[in-house]
C-alpha cells in the first residue's frame, strides 16, 4: 500500500510546506491522536457464518488551515490502523482525507493550485463492503493558471492541470492532462460569467483499458447575494477512446444552489449530468461515524452520470437538522454496471450541555442494478455521544446499524445486517 502512495504523500508534504507563511502563528495546525475500539456482530458483512469480534483502530488526525492574500490552505487527513481480533482479515492501514492549496504566485498574473483526495469505498458495490471488498482511491491534480486582463475587470485565463490517480488493489492507475481556456466576464462583484473550452486526456497504465480524450465547451454563470448563492454550468462534451471503443457525445449541466430562506432555515440543491470515467464519490475524502460510501472503484470505463441531491437544514433550539433526498443514475457504455439509486438522509446534531453533543444519522436507499435484475434496500442508522473532558481530552461512545436486503435469490450471499458499538478517546497533541 505505502509503495503505491508515495507520490500522494509527497504532494501532501508540498501542500503543507509551500503554504507555510512567514509567521508560523498564522498557520492553524491541529494533530489529534485517537484510540478506538469497535465491537461488530458481522465484520465480514455476510448473511451466514457471521464473525463477531473487536476491531481496534488507533489513529492520527491532521488538519491544517491558512488564508491570506496570497495563500489558501485547507487540508484534513486521517490515519487509522485496523487490527482484527479474530484474524479472519489482515490488519490494514487506512489513510483518507482531502487537501487543497491555492498560491497567488504573481498577483494578477499567475496562480498555482494543488488538490488531493483519498477515499475508501467498495471495489464492487453490488457486493457487501467486507474488508476484502474495500480499497482506497487517491486523486491528485496540480497546475498553474495564467491570467491576462483584457477589458475592465474581464480576464482571459489559461490553465493546465496534471492529474494522478491511484487505486490500492485494482488496476486503475492513470495520469491525466487537462488544458482549459477561459474567458471570465466580471460584470459585478456578485455576478460572474465564464466561457470555457476544456481539453482532457486520461492515460491508463492498464494496457487493455482504452485511453480517453474529451473536449468540452461550456458556460458557467455564478451569482451571489446575502440570501441566495447559485452557479449554473451548461455545455456539450465530445469523448473519444482508443482500442476501437465507441465515442460518446452528450450535453453536460450542473446546478448548485444555496438559499437562506430564514435565519434558521436554508435549502440546498445540486443537480448534474456529465460523461465521467470515475464516480465523484471517489473524491469524497474521510467519512464520519454512521456514514458509508457506495461506488464501484475497479473500472476504467465511461458512463453518463446523472445526479440530484437536495434538501434543507433547520435549527430548532439547540438541535440542527439536515434532511436530504439523493438520486443518481450511472449509465455505462460498454459494461453491465448500470446503477440507479434513490433515497433519503436525515442527520441531527444536538448540544446536550456545554460539554456534551449528540449526533444521529439515518438513511434509507433503494439501489437497482438494472443489468443484473437486482434491487437492494439499504438501511442504516447511528447515534454518537461525545463528551469533552478537558481542553485536550474527549471521549465518545456510539452504536450503528447497517442492513442490506436483495430481492434476487442469486445475490442472497450479499445480504447482511450488522450491529456495531464503538468507544473512543481523542487527545489533542497540537491545537
Amino acid at each position: 500500500m505505502f509503495g503505491q502512495t508515495t507520490m500522494q504523500w509527497r504532494v501532501l508534504g508540498l501542500i503543507l510546506v509551500a503554504a507555510m507563511p512567514t509567521s508560523v502563528s498564522a498557520l492553524d495546525i491541529k494533530l489529534d491522536a485517537r484510540a478506538e475500539s469497535e465491537y461488530t456482530t458481522n465484520s465480514a458483512r455476510t448473511n451466514s457464518d457471521e464473525i463477531e469480534e473487536w476491531v481496534f483502530k488507533p489513529g492520527l488526525f491532521l488538519s491544517a488551515k491558512h488564508e491570506s492574500a496570497g495563500v489558501e490552505l485547507d487540508a484534513d487527513y486521517r490515519f487509522h490502523r485496523r487490527i482484527y481480533q479474530q484474524d479472519a482479515f489482515d490488519d490494514e492501514s487506512i489513510v483518507t482525507g482531502t487537501g487543497r492549496l491555492f498560491l497567488n504566485a504573481v498577483p494578477g498574473l499567475l496562480d498555482f493550485t494543488v488538490t488531493n483526495s483519498r477515499t475508501e469505498t467498495p471495489i464492487r458495490s453490488i457486493n457487501s463492503a467486507s474488508p476484502d471488498n474495500r480499497q482506497e482511491t487517491a486523486n491528485t491534480q496540480a497546475g498553474p493558471t495564467l491570467k491576462f486582463r483584457v477589458r475592465g475587470k474581464d480576464e482571459i485565463q489559461v490553465q493546465y492541470l496534471y492529474g494522478n490517480r491511484i487505486s490500492e488493489r485494482t488496476d486503475n492507475n492513470a495520469d491525466s492532462h487537462t488544458a482549459i481556456l477561459r474567458y471570465v466576464l466580471n460584470s459585478s462583484a456578485s455576478n460572474r460569467l465564464n466561457f470555457e473550452v476544456i481539453q482532457q486526456e486520461v492515460q491508463f497504465q492498464n494496457p487493455i483499458a482504452p485511453d480517453i480524450e474529451s473536449t468540452t465547451g461550456q458556460v458557467r454563470w455564478e451569482r451571489s447575494s446575502d440570501t441566495l448563492n447559485w452557479s449554473l454550468i451548461a455545455g456539450y462534451k465530445e469523448t473519444q477512446r482508443t482500442l476501437s471503443r465507441s465515442d460518446v457525445d452528450a450535453p453536460v449541466i450542473n446546478l448548485e444552489m444555496q438559499w437562506q430562506a430564514a435565519p434558521n432555515t436554508s435549502f440546498f440543491l445540486e443537480a448534474s449530468r456529465d460523461v465521467r470515467d470515475q464516480s465523484e464519490v471517489l473524491g469524497f475524502g474521510s467519512t464520519e461515524f454512521g456514514q458509508r460510501l457506495r461506488a464501484d472503484s475497479d473500472l476504467n470505463e465511461i458512463f453518463t452520470d446523472t445526479r440530484f441531491f437536495g434538501g434543507l437544514t433547520q435549527k430548532i433550539g439547540h438541535t440542527n437538522f439536515t434532511l436530504g433526498f439523493l438520486a443518481y443514475d450511472e449509465d455505462y457504455e460498454d459494461v453491465l454496471r448500470d446503477t440507479e439509486l434513490a433515497g433519503v438522509i436525515l442527520n441531527a446534531n444536538r448540544r446536550l450541555n456545554r460539554l456534551t453533543t449528540l449526533d444521529v444519522r439515518m438513511r434509507y436507499f433503494k439501489q437497482e442494478y438494472t443489468d443484473q435484475d437486482l434491487e437492494s434496500d439499504i438501511l442504516g442508522g447511528s447515534a454518537l455521544v461525545t463528551r469533552r473532558m478537558s481542553r485536550r481530552l474527549s471521549i465518545a461512545a456510539g452504536v450503528y446499524y447497517d442492513e442490506r436486503d436483495n430481492d434476487n435469490p442469486f445475490f442472497q450471499a450479499s445480504n447482511y445486517d450488522e450491529w456495531l458499538a464503538t468507544i473512543r478517546v481523542d487527545y489533542k497533541l497540537l491545537q
